[in-house]
């Protein structure tokens, strides 16, 4: 039976490092269109007459008209516009298709759209 060496002079034991790098997130520039698309968002340019119309996404107001370039997720909207001359506050409705990474403008006249219905 051979004696083990001493711990000085065995030789180093390989060493197995493992890294492992985190998940980054990836940082895109959503004002860009490719950005935009890879981000799953397109814009909403909405001109409307009468101008001042409150504009609803649900109970979501997301302005009053006009509306320029508004950064929102790609989907169709049923979005509800509330005639700003209408006493009653008549509530209208416009459908919008949002794609990715493109603008959509329109430009319409409220007493053109049909009733907003639930």
């Amino acid at each position: 039976m051979t004696p083990r060496p001493e711990p000085s002079q065995r030789p180093p034991e390989p060493v197995t490092t493992v890294t492992q790098t985190p998940d980054v997130a990836e940082v895109l520039d959503t004002t860009t269109s490719k950005g935009a698309a890879k981000a799953g968002l397109g814009w909403l340019t909405l001109y409307t007459v009468p101008k001042n119309a409150a504009v609803f996404d649900g109970s979501t107001q997301l302005g009053t008209s006009p509306l320029t370039k508004i950064a929102i997720p790609v989907g169709t909207y049923r979005l509800r516009v509330v005639d700003p001359q209408d006493p009653g506050g008549t509530s209208k409705l416009l459908s919008v298709p949002i794609r990715p990474g493109e603008l959509t403008k329109l430009q319409i006249r409220l007493a053109d759209l049909p009733p907003y219905t639930e």
